[in-house]
């Protein structure tokens, strides 16, 4: 794992949880965090059940106001025949 930081580090790069981290680090600003919420007026979620406590919180951000649309796989499945076609 080391070598992959130093990579990621002497490339300037960014990965999946360093964008969260950062976007979690941004909206600790009320200014920010206002202006993003203000935004957008839908949000969608898919996966629910697979995200972290720092992707909840980020997105907790968001949900004053705004229409929220969760998906879970239960959810998925009572929705959803085996072919991808709404029930």
């Amino acid at each position: 794992m080391m070598d992959y930081e130093k990579r990621l580090r002497a490339l300037n790069g960014l990965d999946f949880t360093d964008l969260i981290t950062r976007v979690h680090q941004l909206f600790q600003r009320p200014d920010v965090a206002k202006r993003w919420r203000h935004r957008y007026s839908y949000i969608a979620v898919d996966e629910m059940q697979d995200t972290s406590r720092l992707e909840y919180d980020v997105m907790n951000v968001m949900w004053p106001g705004n229409h929220v649309f969760a998906m879970w796989r239960l959810l998925f499945k009572l929705f959803m025949n085996g072919e991808g076609q709404i029930r």
